[in-house]
């Protein structure tokens, strides 16, 4: 994804792969609990079961960036700084 300002500065972001790619989200078993709970249990999970279902851990993503500014210095960094649904949000972002 890139964005461009109207001075020429710009940032970049790439996806280069999960945090960690071996992590497993638990929400086969949560979803279990919660059928589990029977016919009689009339509420979705928990926010507790959310916070699971949205594991931050399993959710990172590693991205890759550089921001130029608008008198040409570049700034580059590779960090885990953002969440798969953060990623689908920008991914939404309408471009002008």
């Amino acid at each position: 994804m890139r964005l461009r300002s109207t001075d020429g500065a710009s940032v970049e972001l790439h996806i280069t792969g999960h945090e960690f790619p071996d992590h497993r989200v638990p929400v086969v078993e949560v979803a279990l609990n919660w059928l589990r709970a029977g016919p009689t249990a009339s509420q979705l999970p928990n926010a507790d079961a959310e916070d699971l279902l949205r594991d931050w851990d399993a959710n990172w993503l590693q991205v890759s960036g550089s921001i130029t500014l608008a008198d040409g210095r570049i700034w580059a960094f590779e960090d885990p700084c953002l969440a798969t649904w953060q990623a689908r949000e920008l991914a939404e972002f309408p471009e002008r």
